[in-house]
């Protein structure tokens, strides 16, 4: 485990000593092997502390390790599917502020989601700006995503954000 991966450990334990502790990570799929053996780590050896780990992947994650969460004491794996057309058409209402659009708005705004919230969402702002649907393209990463939706800024938004960054 390492001298870095035991103080971890141990930190989260004195948290836990206090009051149960949730530990949340998202996109582990990203994370290097050192990290995701550290989690793995902290799952097994935390079995007396009052500790839950609330970790998110895409299924990527299950092609690097096969046995992710699999054959732990109190583990769970949920395998989330994309949300049904219909639940994404109630997601765009909720967005939109309204239950009802155009039918070829919504068919367009659930064909580029393809069931995906956050897609479903940033679909729908975009449209919300824009006023059509023509020519809505997100980038394929959440990084991506956020680039594209800095670079549609103004500028004095874009210099507030660069002024926070550096604070």
């Amino acid at each position: 485990l390492g001298e870095a991966g035991r103080t971890f450990l141990e930190m989260l334990e004195a948290v836990a000593e206090r009051e149960p502790l949730v530990v949340v990570l998202d996109d582990i799929h990203w994370g290097e092997e050192g990290f995701l053996d550290l989690v793995d780590h902290v799952a097994d050896l935390s079995r007396d502390a009052p500790i839950l780990l609330f970790c998110m992947a895409r299924p990527e994650l299950l092609d690097r390790r096969p046995g992710w969460g699999g054959g732990k004491l109190n583990a769970t794996t949920l395998a989330l599917a994309p949300l049904t057309n219909d639940e994404t058409a109630e997601l765009l209402g909720s967005v939109l502020g309204s239950p009802v659009i155009q039918a070829e708005t919504q068919a367009a705004l659930l064909e580029r989601a393809g069931g995906n919230p956050l897609y479903a969402e940033q679909f729908a702002e975009l449209f919300v700006e824009r006023g059509s649907t023509d020519e809505l393209t997100l980038p394929e990463t959440l990084q991506g995503i956020i680039a594209a939706r800095l670079d549609g800024l103004g500028v004095e938004e874009k210099g507030l954000l660069l002024d926070a960054a550096v604070i």
